[in-house]
């Protein structure tokens, strides 16, 4: 998870034999493990390998704010099937009055996804 669900019921996955495994970045530092150290070490690593270009970004491309516009922009061509890596939505509008305008056409392009 990158962000923390406000419910998770596990229960569904038992009869599965499911599991789940959490990795949280912070966790040795927040709780001062002995092993402290390892998340420096790692992230130290991570970070030249990306210098020395070995590993790099899955971001294809990036639309710019969330709004209905950029939404059927990327829609289009997640569907056209020709993308490579991610396509990214940065942002809400800051004002109030926008937000309301983005969720409503989130919705509406929501609602006509569904009824095709």
């Amino acid at each position: 998870f990158i962000d923390d669900p406000s419910r998770l019921d596990i229960m569904k996955l038992k009869s599965k034999a499911a599991a789940v495994h959490m990795e949280f970045m912070f966790a040795r530092s927040m709780y001062e493990t002995p092993d402290m150290i390892q998340q420096h070490m790692i992230l130290t690593d991570v970070a030249g390998l990306v210098d020395e270009g070995l590993i790099r970004t899955t971001l294809g491309e990036d639309y710019g704010p969330i709004n209905a516009a950029n939404l059927r922009r990327a829609h289009a061509a997640i569907e056209g099937g020709r993308t490579i890596g991610k396509i990214v939505l940065t942002g809400f509008p800051e004002l109030p009055g926008e937000e309301n305008e983005v969720e409503a056409a989130i919705g509406k392009e929501l609602a006509q996804l569904r009824s095709e």
